[in-house]
């Protein structure tokens, strides 16, 4: 281990502050230089006429060596079967140089991970730049902010002038670094800090070329020793620098080379071409100074025979490196660098000055009271535009259009028509260089159908609703039939229970009939398809005792297949329960949409149900009459449920206050299990909170979890549309990063890549947000499949909260006691019909992968195969205040 090198270093670590304000008799420069594509790897500023020191990549690519632009890279690989590495590290290269690498900070272990071809790099950079850059070396483990990465490169000459060159590229989020540097003898922060390694995605340069988050660090500075130092720490946890390659380079001037153009000519207009003023083309060169520049021009796309090209008029810096020109844009351009040591030319730059369409002419009808044909084109101005019209897809025969008669804007970018919109248009792009025809455009006036008739109720009224386009004004004939079919269709007139037969929106008295609109106007008709008010059978989905009424026992909650007529779901005499005293119905009442809550005398054993008048939303009724239905817990399906007091929990019998055993109350027997019962550390601790409450206590530090064995009811996978509840009653410690905050997973238990797989679901909570994961978890290969939706809202700590993530399908929502705090979808292409479970356990408290525990109290955990409303997370939640 180099003793100098983590001296230097742990020295940093501990006077971060203070170096930041540390002044240095002797400072270099520290610049950030973008990367954008080239098609080569030019704007690396790696050319073969430097001396170079070293020039290293990093990661596990073992076999892999590169180069750019012929200099050679010496991969910093290392052969261990968990590509990590220990403390300190040293390679020489084949330049004579050498790197020594280290690391530290919080929860670090000293230890540098190394991966390859990770993330994405399209577009990044070009080359073999951008096979380096998918090589990565990293700090390993779980870190906190202020973690950092140390570098020493070596065998530098003392007095010569050096520049260290650091790449990295854009990841995807927030990754701020703080870098210093020491070469002269004091260490130098980076004036930018802290400097995002994730910075940006896209942006264009002033030289017009796009940037797409490749760059490099670079340190210019005159060597004190044969050593120069870097120091990055990351700012956000989690996010450690990232370190790609590296090149240090010796520019003193014993080492003189000849000029090397990194940035080609490259025109581009100076403001937006509706305001033009002048064409730009820069180059950028390296090489022993001092550069010259001059500038060429040829009327062809050739070297022989060009032009020097002189400043006059229309022509400024013709012999620097940003030549600007407002005559002559059709002709072509280089430019020729030179210096004492040689020259080099560069390729040829042309602006083609002709329109150029930027958007081709598209018809958009404008609010159904004109149609407007536009086109977006750009050119050297004065721009013209000209109009077309014919009646015929072809620019043959077309006509020269004028404003009037229907036309306005027929000389502009934008024609405006109210006449003939069933003829084609197109136009025609006009400057002093040439001009540019669009395509053809056309709109279609007749009607359509934006979206075909639906069902609806409003009060005690049933219809449909229709919504078209095309050109005003638009008739609606709506229509009725026996069968789903437009042959024997009758035309509908209002009265008799009808009413809005010529509108876009009938309601009718018949819910059985089939109905369909046909929509006219001057240009013709469309005919919409064959709508019928949904006749599912309505059926009862799930009915029971809530798990809100345990404690008092008047309630049962019923929930039904479809939405519910409010009238004849709320009558109290359309329940009725035999068994045990039978009890009364004394109320029912709306608990949701599909659900109703009946409010019962006191309820002491178990009953059949009998439903009868219980219509449909659309006032179908529930035929035959649900009877016989068996009262049992609700929600349905219920897997799971353990409560934190003494008649529940087991301990551990070792005095340590550990758990040995949990009892489930479900009646499904899913009891929870200490996961080490002769190492009190390992299991949570039976305990009471500062309010007094019983609850079990899990520290990620201890490592602290519970787990109970693969069962039929755990699986909770496709049954029942993939429908599942979990509700916890948890006091969170601390939430740090999000990885403090697990309280209920199945993973996957196949090789190492399965192990964070939901299988089927991983329910967590991070410092501001709650996730739910759901998806595979099978063997290799199957765990690709998973969804994961986040809630913008998390629970504060210290202080219990009720915790509810309720879904149905693919639909997600979060509670936090007792109110909404997020609802969508489950992201990824979730497919709920290919869900599988390992047979894996059930862990409380952890993942399977150990990337995420629970710091905190737990009171209350229940896991169910069924979805809950507002209504039951809200009664729900009262029960635990």
């Amino acid at each position: 281990m180099n003793a100098k090198l983590l001296n230097q270093f742990a020295i940093v670590s501990a006077v971060l502050l203070t170096l930041l304000g540390t002044a240095s008799a002797r400072a270099g420069t520290i610049t950030v230089v973008n990367l954008p594509p080239t098609s080569t790897d030019l704007a690396t500023g790696i050319t073969p006429n430097k001396h170079y020191v070293c020039a290293f990549n990093y990661g596990n690519q073992n076999a892999t060596t590169y180069s750019v632009n012929s200099v050679s890279f010496t991969h910093f690989g290392w052969a261990k079967a968990d590509n990590s590495l220990w403390a300190t590290t040293n390679k020489v290269d084949s330049h004579g140089g050498r790197v020594v690498l280290s690391c530290g900070g919080p929860n670090t272990g000293n230890l540098l991970a190394d991966t390859s071809s990770a993330g994405s790099v399209a577009s990044q950079s070009d080359g073999n730049m951008r096979s380096i850059l998918t090589d990565i070396v990293y700090i390993g483990g779980t870190i906190t902010s202020n973690a950092w990465v140390g570098q020493e490169y070596d065998n530098l000459t003392p007095g010569d002038q050096y520049s260290l060159r650091i790449y990295y590229r854009w990841w995807s989020g927030d990754r701020p670094q703080n870098f210093w540097f020491n070469g002269e003898g004091t260490w130098q922060a980076y004036s930018g800090n802290p400097l995002d390694e994730d910075a940006g995605t896209n942006g264009v340069l002033s030289n017009g070329l796009t940037c797409y988050g490749a760059r490099y660090i670079e340190y210019d500075f005159t060597a004190a020793t044969t050593n120069v130092f870097c120091l990055a720490t990351n700012v956000v946890a989690g996010n450690p620098f990232l370190l790609y390659a590296t090149t240090v380079e010796d520019d003193s001037a014993a080492y003189p080379y000849a000029p090397f153009i990194t940035y080609e000519p490259l025109p581009y207009v100076v403001g937006n071409p509706a305001a033009f003023t002048n064409i730009d083309m820069n180059v950028t060169a390296i090489g022993t100074g001092p550069l010259t520049n001059q500038w060429y021009y040829n009327t062809v796309s050739n070297y022989a025979g060009a032009t020097m090209l002189t400043d006059g008029p229309g022509v400024t810096g013709s012999t620097t490196t940003n030549l600007s020109i407002t005559q002559n844009l059709a002709d072509y351009y280089f430019v020729v660098v030179s210096n004492l040591y040689g020259s080099i030319t560069s390729s040829i730059a042309w602006y083609n000055p002709t329109p150029q369409f930027v958007v081709q002419a598209t018809a958009t009808n404008v609010g159904n009271s004109y149609v407007q044909y536009y086109v977006i084109a750009q050119g050297v101005p004065p721009v013209t535009n000209q109009w077309y019209v014919n009646t015929a897809n072809s620019y043959s025969g077309a006509t020269a259009l004028a404003d009037g008669s229907g036309y306005v804007g027929s000389a502009t970018s934008a024609l405006d028509a109210t006449t003939n919109l069933q003829d084609y248009y197109f136009v025609v792009v006009s400057n002093y260089y040439g001009h540019a025809t669009s395509s053809i455009t056309s709109y279609n006036p007749k009607p359509s159908i934006v979206s075909q008739p639906g069902a609806f109720r409003s009060g005690n009224f049933v219809g449909f609703n229709v919504t078209a386009g095309g050109w005003p004004a638009l008739a609606y004939q709506w229509y009725l039939n026996t069968v789903s079919n437009y042959t024997g269709a009758t035309a509908m007139t209002d009265g008799s229970g009808v009413s809005g037969s010529q509108t876009a929106s009938v309601t009718v008295n018949n819910v059985n009939d089939y109905y369909f609109v046909v929509v006219t106007n001057y240009y013709g008709s469309v005919t919409s398809q064959v709508a019928v008010v949904d006749s599912q059978q309505l059926e009862v989905t799930a009915v029971g005792e809530p798990i809100w009424n345990q404690t008092s026992q008047t309630n049962i909650i019923i929930t039904f297949s479809d939405l519910l007529d409010p009238v004849t779901a709320t009558i109290a005499s359309n329940y009725s329960l035999t068994g045990a005293g039978t009890p009364a119905v004394l109320s029912a009442t709306l608990g949701a949409s599909n659900e109703v809550v009946l409010t019962t005398t006191p309820l002491s054993g178990s009953y059949t149900l009998t439903i009868q008048n219980v219509n449909d939303y659309y006032g179908i009724m529930m035929s035959p009459s649900s009877t016989n239905l068996v009262v049992g817990v609700y929600p349905a399906n219920l897997a799971l449920w353990v409560r934190a007091n003494a008649a529940n929990v087991t301990p551990d019998g070792l005095g340590y206050g550990g758990i040995d055993q949990w009892n489930d109350s479900s009646g499904s027997g899913n009891t929870l299990y200490g996961f080490d019962e002769n190492a009190a550390p390992y299991d949570p601790v039976f305990t009471t909170n500062t309010l007094g409450d019983p609850v079990v206590r899990f520290t990620a530090a201890n490592a602290t979890e519970m787990f109970a064995e693969s069962t039929g009811s755990l699986k909770i996978t496709a049954t029942n549309n993939a429908a599942i509840s979990i509700v916890a009653v948890v006091n969170f410690a601390t939430l740090n990063g999000g990885t403090n905050g697990e309280i209920v997973s199945k993973t996957g238990n196949g090789p190492s890549t399965d192990l964070n797989i939901p299988a089927p679901y991983d329910y967590y909570v991070g410092a501001a947000d709650a996730s739910l994961y759901r998806g595979n978890g099978g063997s290799s290969g199957d765990g690709n499949s998973f969804g994961q939706f986040t809630a913008p809202t998390g629970p504060s700590v210290g202080v219990p909260h009720v915790l509810v993530v309720s879904e149905y399908g693919n639909a997600v929502k979060h509670f936090l006691d007792g109110n909404f705090v997020g609802t969508g979808v489950l992201n990824g292409g979730f497919n709920v019909a290919n869900i599988a479970d390992g047979g894996n356990p059930l862990f409380v408290g952890s993942r399977a992968d150990g990337a995420q525990w629970l710091t905190g109290d737990l009171a209350e955990l229940m896991i169910a195969g069924s979805a809950l409303s507002s209504y039951d997370v809200t009664q729900l939640s009262q029960r635990f205040v």
